[in-house]
């Protein structure tokens, strides 16, 4: 069965009017001669659905037949027999990351957006933590946190005497011990 080219249809939206157009996926992906469509429609979904759907069933999506859309699928990903496909893959890739990728830049519009949107809304809790947020980002606000364990290892010395002296003021009568300096016992022992 031979499949026709596959049609994609978007509907273009400006402030004044709204523009049906309708490409075909060879055109959409003339920058990659020589794919099919049934190709050129897999190298766009595996980026698109990553981590979501498995390859055997974008290829099923793409036309192939469920019984060799496991085999074509992994034929597709490979380089030595189909490097157009994995050309295309990995172009859409770096499409899809750069236009998702977060900079400060843009952190900080979306977080705006959010905050003016929440505004409007009258939803003030949401548009204190977006600005919040935004403030954050921009580094007025810091989150100091200082972590102690409570480890001879982590306390100064000051701290250490103090803890023994705590510690032999708990202990009474015969339990008490009494604590020997080990510098001042050699330092009398070797003079």
């Amino acid at each position: 069965m031979k499949l026709g080219l596959i049609a994609l249809k978007c509907i273009v939206m400006t402030e004044s009017h709204v523009t049906d157009v309708t490409t075909t996926l060879q055109e959409r992906f003339e920058h990659f001669p020589g794919l099919t469509p049934k190709q050129a429609k897999f190298a766009q979904l595996i980026v698109l659905y990553e981590g979501r759907k498995t390859a055997t069933k974008i290829a099923e999506e793409c036309g192939f037949s469920s019984k060799t859309a496991r085999q074509q699928a992994s034929n597709m990903q490979n380089p030595k027999m189909f490097p157009k496909v994995v050309d295309a893959i990995n172009h859409y890739r770096v499409q899809f990351y750069r236009k998702y990728e977060t900079s400060y830049d843009k952190h900080l519009k979306r977080m705006y957006e959010l905050s003016s949107k929440a505004e409007e809304a009258g939803n003030w809790n949401a548009a204190v933590a977006a600005e919040k947020n935004r403030g954050q980002v921009a580094g007025l606000y810091i989150d100091k946190k200082e972590i102690k364990y409570g480890t001879i290892d982590s306390m100064s010395m000051d701290e250490v005497d103090a803890k023994i002296k705590e510690l032999e003021g708990r202990l009474s009568g015969d339990s008490a011990k009494k604590v020997i300096d080990v510098d001042n016992e050699r330092q009398s022992s070797e003079g």
